[in-house]
């Protein structure tokens, strides 16, 4: 069964609704109960909107409120992060400070990394430089022969590759 949507029902309680359409969703809430129910339900809203009282608003209002609305739409985000920031007054904290949380966060997570790499680095195996002395027959890479590649190595990282 094919309920009726909600705009087609509260198009019906309003009798906005064509001659044919009005008898086609009478008949269905009739025989669906899920229908029904909501038609009650949106029968209710439209009886509270009733109650409440008419506001009598400025003869410019609207057109006022769509050039805004317009003005609004064409601002660019920050803008309206900052609009934003008006009605609430700690927002305009909230920027600043999550950037000095990010740069001390950023400060201190450097210094731990940096002081790990660092110790890192310093660390030797044991018995490398006799590994190295046995494989390449020196001690360093001063040591190696003129011309060698280890000398081209050490040429190009120490004097730029000139």
């Amino acid at each position: 069964m094919k309920h009726i949507k909600a705009m087609s029902l509260s198009a019906f309680l309003d009798g906005e609704v064509s001659e044919e359409e009005r008898i086609r969703i009478s008949k269905h809430l009739r025989d669906c109960s899920r229908c029904g129910r909501e038609a009650e339900e949106l029968s209710r809203v439209s009886e509270f909107f009733g109650l409440i009282k008419d506001v009598e608003v400025p003869q410019y209002f609207v057109p006022r409120l769509k050039r805004r609305i317009a003005e609004e739409e064409k601002a660019p985000g920050y803008l309206r992060v900052l609009e934003w920031t008006k009605a609430l007054p700690f927002a305009r904290a909230v920027v600043p400070v999550g950037a000095a949380a990010f740069l001390v966060l950023a400060a201190l997570l450097g210094n731990h990394l940096g002081t790990t790499i660092y110790q890192g680095s310093d660390y030797t195996t044991p018995g490398l430089d006799s590994e190295f002395a046995d494989v390449f027959n020196a001690t360093s890479f001063d040591d190696f022969p003129q011309g060698s590649l280890g000398d081209v190595y050490v040429s190009l990282f120490t004097q730029g590759g000139e």
